[in-house]
């Protein structure tokens, strides 16, 4: 993944989504391998490149690949230039977001 290409890209595409790689009704260990780098990075045993690398790894199956065949297919995005950012940090049982929560971790987590 090459971040300073964004950076320097003429036009740059931001997409806001809510939970896009939504683990829920996979049938693989994605995120179970996520939890487990996420755990390792707080622990300061892995670097960030590396679950950054796994998000970029993991991207064809997001929402049941319906994320790629969208933006990456179908509009012909150049994901490796496109900045992804998911509104929804704070993790909820079953995917619900109550629009209250979501304003304050979105809130929480973003800047200016």
């Amino acid at each position: 993944m090459d971040r300073p290409r964004y950076w320097a890209a003429e036009r740059k595409i931001a997409i806001v989504l809510l939970n896009p790689g939504s683990g829920e009704g996979r049938a693989d260990d994605a995120d179970l391998r996520m939890r487990e780098k996420l755990t390792a990075f707080r622990e300061r045993q892995l670097p960030i490149a590396d679950i950054l690398q796994h998000q970029r790894d993991d991207l064809r199956n997001w929402g049941r690949g319906r994320f790629w065949s969208y933006f990456a297919s179908g509009l012909g995005l150049n994901v490796d230039r496109t900045a992804l950012a998911n509104v929804a940090w704070c993790a909820t049982s079953g995917n619900s977001y109550p629009a209250p929560m979501l304003n304050q971790c979105f809130e929480k987590h973003t800047g200016r």
